[in-house]
């Protein structure tokens, strides 16, 4: 078995986390599983808990470590209330798949509700003990040997073609055709309604007694969203539909929602491969307030989740995670996060001073391989 896999949180807070749930009624009713992680004071007797569950990991014993989280453990008391952020895995994954991204956030005084998308996880699991394995039905339509070859040859075409002014509107047009082509893009609508409905369950959760996180969720400002892969080009179209998110961020997600090219109307970052970030150009270019893109260089896109800490079992399932240490690849995600995040979630103005960062700049980083660049707003 894989040991010592979490890193240890570099915030200034230990770190809770709660399981809540509740029912999604609109389009396709499901029950739909919250992970909660958030800023916690831990008395000494604090149990540790483990990792996800066994049939959300496909049965492999990783479900058997510790996290670096504690099991319903007493909010902090430092701030009376902390911000919030949704996260949402990818198509296939499952709802702790971000957690160590998750967990270091609310080590830095945000509270994070990780969504769990029933029958379109690996698995979820309830507070009942109930599992439900992912729908193979739906597994089947979203994976068409035609269509994701045609997806293969143009993810190629990009990787082939320099990053230049020259071929901005080539990589606009190839993320408009991976959109039309792919077929989990008729599940967007659904993951969209599905993460609004979180939210009215998160405000909701906030005014009820009994409740670890009662009162201490600071929605004033909205929240801000973000996820990975499918669940990073979810963020997307959920930020433009909602006024209560007030930013979103994918993390190497494609564009497959069904408003392509259209203004989302909020600040937006898009962090990931090389590849992903061409990919994505069709938000960078059509959003009207400020937009970021951050190009991560020797990492796969699973590498971006908590598989990066097991390469044990990444190598198991044959899932490439790149050349980038695991804890590289999160302390690049966090600097930029929590940078976007203080600037457009808190409203401090002095984040992007402390990020370096001007209008239409691209910026070399002191991390190999990472180009930031970003667009200002008209709004």
């Amino acid at each position: 078995m894989e040991t010592n896999v979490f890193p240890m949180l570099t915030g200034s807070f230990q770190v809770g986390i709660t399981h809540e749930e509740f029912w999604f009624e609109e389009r396709e009713p499901a029950r739909l599983p919250v992970t909660i992680f958030y800023p916690a004071d831990v008395k000494k007797d604090g149990v540790k808990e483990k990792y996800a569950f066994k049939e959300a990991v496909y049965g492999l014993p990783i479900s058997e470590m510790n996290t670096a989280f504690f099991t319903d453990a007493p909010a902090a008391g430092e701030k009376e209330k902390y911000p919030v952020i949704i996260f949402n895995h990818g198509y296939g994954s499952y709802e702790m798949s971000g957690s160590v991204l998750c967990g270091e956030l609310a080590s830095r005084g945000y509270i994070v509700a990780s969504l769990g998308h029933t029958r379109e996880a690996t698995a979820v699991k309830f507070k009942d003990g109930t599992v439900i394995l992912m729908d193979e039905r739906l597994k089947a339509e979203t994976h068409e040997p035609g269509k994701e070859a045609r997806l293969l040859e143009i993810l190629k075409e990009i990787k082939a073609t320099p990053d230049c002014d020259e071929n901005e509107e080539f990589f606009i047009e190839k993320g408009k055709e991976f959109r039309d082509i792919h077929e989990k893009n008729e599940r967007m609508a659904v993951w969209t309604e599905r993460i609004k409905k979180a939210l009215d369950y998160l405000e909701a959760y906030n005014s009820l007694d009994g409740k670890i996180l009662a009162g201490r969720m600071n929605l004033e400002r909205g929240a801000a969203l973000m996820g990975h892969s499918f669940g990073g080009a979810a963020a997307a179209p959920a930020c433009r539909e909602d006024d209560r998110f007030c930013c979103g961020i994918n993390i190497d997600g494609a564009d497959l929602e069904y408003d392509y090219g259209k203004d989302i109307g909020k600040p937006f970052m898009t962090i990931g491969t090389p590849v992903t970030t061409k990919l994505l150009r069709g938000i960078y270019n059509s959003n009207q307030a400020d937009t970021y893109r951050v190009s991560v260089g020797n990492v796969e896109h699973m590498g971006f989740t908590d598989l990066a800490f097991f390469p044990e079992t990444a190598a198991a399932l044959k899932i490439p995670l790149g050349e980038r240490r695991a804890e590289d690849t999160l302390k690049i995600l966090v600097k930029y996060l929590d940078l976007f995040l203080k600037k457009y979630l808190l409203g401090e103005e002095t984040a992007e001073e402390e990020a370096g960062v001007k209008e239409t700049e691209i910026k070399e980083t002191e991390m190999e391989d990472v180009v930031l660049c970003c667009r200002k707003g008209v709004r």
